[in-house]
């Protein structure tokens, strides 16, 4: 999964898209950890989020838990939602490219639903947990995944910097 983060005086924006051979394509944009762009694309058409919520509380964690909320409408019978929340779970060390990393862990919960807005008995429920890897000077260097049973994990590969 490409991921790019541009540094800017007043902002870091993050863009990331999941393209692999699956008909279902994901991609988004964050600004300054604020969800500003994120589309699914299927079977080639693309479909854009309504955001229903953003927001930081503070619940006396370390970084306190974030909660993201979203839907897409895709056509009259289908709506995907997903609300999803991040909160701290460690502090740790990861070894990358042969030096020791100090991390910290972020881990999301994210429940997504597809539903027919006219037909409430008809739902699909799917939970999925993450967790994060944040490396210090680095960024986001490992994420794995765990969801019905199936588990992946991404480490990042290298480092480029892109000039405008």
């Amino acid at each position: 999964m490409p991921i790019t983060l541009t540094k800017k005086t007043d902002a870091i924006i993050v863009t990331w898209k999941e393209y692999d051979a699956s008909p279902i394509k994901d991609s988004g944009i964050e600004v300054n950890d604020k969800g500003v762009e994120h589309y699914l694309i299927i079977s080639g058409q693309k479909f854009k989020s309504v955001v229903t919520e953003d927001s930081l509380y503070n619940n006396g964690s370390r970084l306190g838990e974030k909660i993201q909320s979203e839907y897409f409408n895709i056509n009259p019978s289908l709506t995907i939602s997903a609300v999803i929340h991040s909160s701290f779970l460690k502090d740790t060390t990861i070894k990358w490219q042969g030096e020791t990393v100090p991390c910290i862990v972020i881990q999301f919960e994210t429940k997504l639903t597809l539903k027919n807005p006219n037909d409430t008995t008809k739902q699909q429920n799917e939970i999925s947990n993450t967790l994060y890897h944040f490396g210090k000077n680095v960024g986001l260097i490992k994420y794995s995944s765990e969801r019905n049973g199936d588990f992946s994990i991404w480490e990042l590969q290298e480092i480029k910097k892109i000039e405008d």
